[in-house]
């Protein structure tokens, strides 16, 4: 940490930063989509372990179910803002922010459509178009 040129990846910097007793550092441990399954503290003491399981579509399974309990670190609240594919969660909508969009865990799906990019890639007259995922080319007549 002292040294320079170094990188540091996957660390949450959290609390108060100018206090007296320094900040507080979370290593997040993640899984194939990034997404944070295990926090560990600065002690790296495995009694402060905190951890997160998900359903398939991103919403967070708590303490008290399917035989999760606060002991084994489960927890409703411990800080941690990265949560499903390391997306920040908004607390108050509960949505994640994906960039262009935000996406609903507990819908499993984003709260809006695709942005049409460019503009000129749909064409009315043509539905074939509309499909922005197949990489088909059309010639727009006049």
């Amino acid at each position: 940490m002292y040294s320079t040129g170094n990188s540091l990846c996957n660390v949450v910097i959290s609390g108060n930063l100018s206090g007296s007793s320094g900040p507080e550092i979370n290593w997040l441990v993640v899984d194939q989509l990034g997404t944070a399954r295990i926090v560990f503290d600065q002690t790296g003491s495995l009694a402060n372990t905190k951890r997160h399981d998900y359903l398939p579509f991103g919403e967070e399974l708590f303490a008290n179910q399917g035989g999760r309990t606060t002991l084994q670190g489960y927890s409703a609240n411990d800080g941690i803002r990265q949560k499903f594919t390391q997306k920040e969660r908004d607390n108050e909508t509960g949505l994640d922010y994906f960039g262009a969009r935000y996406y609903s865990s507990s819908q499993g799906k984003f709260t809006s459509p695709d942005p049409l990019s460019p503009p000129a890639s749909a064409h009315p007259r043509m539905p074939q178009s509309w499909n922005l995922y197949a990489c088909l080319c059309f010639e727009q007549s006049t």
